[in-house]
C-alpha cells in the first residue's frame, strides 16, 4: 500500500471513531433525559406496590427454590453486598476426574458492581443476580420494578435456552460491537464482488457492508431475556394487582423494554455512520491531493 494511502486510512479510522464518539455521547444525553423524565410519572405513587410484590414473590415459588429478594436501601447496602458477595459462588464444572476437582473460590464484587448498587439501594433500579440467587430491590422506593425481577428469576435456573441467554448476553454486547466496527473502519469497501476473493475476504466485506445491522443484532439476546421476563412479570402479576395497577406495570415495562430497542437502533445507526464517514474520507483522499498541492507548489 502507498504511503499516502496509509496515511489516508489512518485519517480515515480516526474520523470514524471521532463519529462515534459524538455520536454515542448526543444519542446517550437525549435518551438519558427522555428516560428520565417518563420513569418520573411511572414511580409516582409506588408504594402501593410493595405488598402486591411480596404477594407475588410468594406466590412465584421462589423463596422455596432458594432465590432470596433482599431489600436494599441506604441504610444497609454494605450488610447486603455483604451477601450477595457471600452467595457468589461458582459451581465447579464436572470432571471426570471427580478427585482433582476444587472448589472454586468466592466471586469478588468489583467496585463498579458497588457503584451500581448505590442506584438500586436510593430506588432508581434494582437487579436480578443470578450467580447470587438474588434480587436487589428497594421496596419502598421503586417496588414496580420487582415484577419484572422476579421474572428474570422464573425459570431460568432449569431452562437451557435462557441460561446460555444469560450468560452470553453481556459478552456478546461487550465484545462483538468494536470488533464489527473495528473491521468496518480497517477493511476496504469493494465496489464489486470479486470471484478470486477468499472466505475470509468476503467474511470481511460483508461485516463491513452490514456493519450497523449486525451491530443492532447483537442486542437480540438481551431484548429476548428483557422480554421473557416482563412476560413473566405479566403472568405472575395478574391475581395480585388490580386493573389499573396492572396496566401501569405493563406500561412500565414495554417501556423499559423499548429503551434496550432504541439502544439497538441506535447502536446500529452510530456504527454504520462511522463507517460511512471513514469511507467517504478515504475515497476522498485528502493526503494524496495534499501532497500533490505541495509538490506543484514547489
Amino acid at each position: 500500500m502507498e504511503q499516502q494511502n496509509i496515511y489516508n486510512l489512518s485519517l480515515g479510522v480516526a474520523g470514524g471513531f471521532a463519529t462515534r464518539n459524538v455520536a454515542r455521547l448526543f444519542a446517550n444525553v437525549a435518551a438519558s433525559r427522555y428516560t428520565q423524565k417518563r420513569i418520573t410519572g411511572f414511580i409516582r405513587n409506588n408504594a402501593v406496590y410493595k405488598d402486591p410484590l411480596l404477594a407475588a414473590y410468594e406466590k412465584s415459588g421462589l423463596k422455596e427454590a432458594g432465590i432470596l429478594m433482599l431489600d436494599t436501601n441506604n441504610d444497609n447496602i454494605n450488610e447486603v453486598l455483604k451477601t450477595v458477595e457471600s452467595r457468589c459462588v461458582k459451581r465447579p464444572q464436572k470432571n471426570i476426574f471427580i478427585s482433582l476437582m476444587k472448589k472454586v473460590p468466592n466471586k469478588k464484587i468489583s467496585d463498579k458492581f458497588k457503584a451500581s448498587m448505590r442506584a438500586v439501594a436510593a430506588g432508581y433500579n434494582a437487579c436480578y443476580i443470578g450467580d447470587a440467587s438474588v434480587i436487589l430491590i428497594n421496596q419502598d422506593k421503586f417496588p414496580l420494578v420487582g415484577f419484572h425481577e422476579i421474572g428474570h428469576a422464573i425459570g431460568r435456573q432449569n431452562n437451557f435456552i435462557r441460561k446460555m441467554i444469560a450468560k452470553y448476553k453481556t459478552p456478546i454486547l461487550t465484545k462483538l460491537p468494536p470488533a464489527i466496527l473495528l473491521i468496518g473502519l480497517l477493511w476496504n469497501k469493494k465496489e464489486k464482488s470479486d470471484s478470486s476473493e477468499n472466505m475470509l475476504h468476503k467474511s470481511l466485506s460483508f461485516v463491513k457492508n452490514n456493519c450497523g445491522k449486525l451491530t443492532s443484532l447483537c442486542f437480540v439476546p438481551l431484548l429476548a431475556e428483557e422480554g421473557i421476563a416482563s412476560l413473566n412479570a405479566a403472568k405472575l402479576a395478574k391475581d395480585v394487582l388490580n386493573k389499573p395497577m396492572y396496566k401501569n406495570m405493563c406500561k412500565f415495562n414495554a417501556f423499559a423494554w423499548s429503551t434496550y430497542l432504541l439502544s439497538a437502533v441506535i447502536s446500529g445507526l452510530v456504527a454504520a455512520s462511522s463507517v460511512f464517514v471513514r469511507d467517504k474520507i478515504v475515497e476522498k483522499n485528502f493526503v494524496k491531493k495534499l501532497m500533490k498541492t505541495q509538490s506543484s507548489a514547489s
